[in-house]
């Protein structure tokens, strides 16, 4: 590679980490500044205590912002809501979803070719 291309590809990279950053920090933000509680009112009280400790919502708004960005650093996206699982491993189902589909038609268009090219 040569030294303009692999400038272009710094500083693409670079701009990369920037956005990835600004769209997690908005994110995290916007989910603190939207209006509501973090337990129903039908909810015990005890049980909204023991969810707040749970999810460290009774920890401060930097302690919570630092606690949230290192865990995406690791790769831990937490439990998916709809099934219990991580979300980690459903992103990981979905992807090798999303590839199979491709690969399935490819390998069918390799199998149907020879038919059709004989006509």
């Amino acid at each position: 590679m040569t030294g303009g291309g692999a400038a272009w590809l710094l500083r693409r990279l670079l701009a990369s980490v920037a956005i990835v950053f600004a769209v997690v920090t908005f994110v995290f933000i916007l989910i603190h500044v939207a209006p509501g509680r973090p337990c129903a009112e039908n909810i015990d009280p005890a049980v909204c205590d023991q969810l707040t400790r749970q999810f460290g919502l009774d920890k401060s708004i930097p302690e919570q912002y630092w606690r949230y960005l290192v865990a995406l650093a690791h790769g831990n996206m937490g439990n998916s809501y709809a099934n219990g699982r991580p979300v980690r491993s459903a992103i990981a189902d979905a992807i090798i979803a999303c590839l199979r589909q491709p690969c399935t038609a490819w390998s069918q268009q390799i199998d149907i070719r020879p038919a059709v090219e004989s006509f």
